[in-house]
């Protein structure tokens, strides 16, 4: 999932979120019979929330199989780490400063590492592949862990704390870090690998989490100067930082945008959301002139969008979700969760033709091909927090977590 420094947005536009129109689809729609549906290959959704509760959901009609109590610290706050499964495994970081690995089937807590992340805080969500939990806390410190024990098995400073999360490829870490850097790190031994940011470029890259597919890697970066003022996307090289395709592997958004999501690559085309618009670009050498659609949406796109054979699924921050044709950009459906003070600022999951997301006070179950509600839970339930989802036959569907092996 995306994590982004999105926080002083995210209160300040809670103040002024007002009622949304009711669009489409809200959650007064009578649930679809879920035995129609291919959903029925889905077996558990598991996403924290700000109540500091791990949930486990039925996938079929969202019944809680179980809860785990993730932070009793006394301080409430948002849980923005999302979860990772591995090998009947819940990884997830939480803001009692804690790392908690939790048996996907009982919900009993199998081991937990201590951090030193800043009480009521936790941004990055794991990345966990070959037995072992990648994940930096929210203080300037990365840590590689034992996915069966806690183990540590490395860990290292940062000259600042980390609101990204970790993509994998190919025994290599990539991260972006508040200093406006973005690392690539050995994954057996912590070390840089190569670095690219403010002290080498003049570009911040600390806003986004990065995405990487097939040796290439993209990153967001704010670039600010005489030339240029907007944000740009960088595909650069998993193996040595340098621009993958040449002058023209850069692609830049308009003057004024903020981007709160990481990209999402799907072949050859990467979607990523940037205030009200979802934007799909043809990578390759000629980056910087293929945008191939804009979608203008009614909201800020917070979460990182996610596909499947078919069509793009966004959320926006007023309550409103859109599913996307992926080659022309033209909206199949919208569904409105309407509620005054409802918003989402998740990245959804599709699995087996079922959208999942969480909003502000509940979580919510769609259809993916009609934006039909499945089901809803109950309030109060927020959710700031992606989820990860368990099919039937073992497969983990993850949000914004390039690299994951399940």
């Amino acid at each position: 999932m995306k994590i982004k420094n999105f926080l002083n947005y995210f209160f300040i536009a809670s103040i002024f979120l007002s009622a949304c129109a009711k669009s489409g689809g809200g959650s007064n729609t009578q649930p679809v019979d879920s035995a129609l549906l291919p959903g029925h290959k889905n077996l558990m959704v598991f996403a924290p929330s700000a109540n500091g509760k791990l949930y486990a959901f039925d996938a079929q009609n969202g019944t809680i199989k179980w809860t785990f109590e993730l932070n009793n610290s006394g301080v409430w706050t948002d849980m923005i780490s999302s979860p990772a499964y591995y090998d009947s495994i819940i990884y997830v970081g939480s803001s009692d400063q804690n790392i908690y690995a939790v048996n996907a089937f009982t919900g009993k807590e199998v081991w937990h590492y201590h951090t030193n992340s800043t009480l009521g805080f936790f941004y990055s969500s794991p990345v966990v592949t070959n037995g072992t939990v990648y994940i930096p806390g929210y203080e300037p410190k990365f840590y590689a862990l034992d996915a069966k024990t806690g183990g540590i098995k490395w860990s290292r400073d940062f000259p600042r704390d980390f609101q990204s999360s970790p993509a994998y490829y190919n025994n290599s870490i990539f991260i972006t870090s508040n200093d406006g850097t973005l690392y690539a790190i050995d994954a057996s031994t912590g070390n840089t690998i190569w670095y690219q940011g403010s002290t080498t470029s003049g570009v911040d890259y600390s806003q986004n989490s990065p995405c990487v597919k097939n040796g290439v890697v993209y990153a967001i970066a704010d670039v600010h100067t005489l030339d240029i003022d907007n944000p740009v996307m960088n595909e650069l090289s998993a193996v040595d930082g340098t621009s993958y395709h040449g002058l023209y592997a850069t692609f830049y958004f308009p003057a004024g945008t903020h981007l709160f999501s990481c990209p999402t690559i799907d072949d050859s085309i990467v979607y990523v959301g940037g205030d009200s618009a979802l934007y799909a670009i043809q990578n390759g050498d000629l980056m910087y002139y293929n945008q191939v659609w804009k979608f203008k949406a009614g909201g800020s796109i917070v979460g990182s969008p996610v596909y499947d054979d078919s069509l793009v699924y966004t959320t926006t921050f007023n309550g409103v979700v859109y599913a996307v044709n992926k080659q022309t950009g033209v909206q199949k459906w919208i569904f409105d969760t309407y509620l005054g003070n409802n918003g989402i600022q998740t990245s959804p999951v599709v699995a087996n033709g079922v959208v999942y997301f969480g909003s502000t006070d509940r979580f919510w179950a769609l259809n993916a091909k009609t934006g039909e509600l499945i089901w809803e839970t109950n309030p109060p339930m927020p959710f700031f927090a992606s989820p990860v989802v368990l099919a039937q036959d073992g497969k983990a569907y993850h949000a914004g977590i390039s690299g994951m092996q399940n």
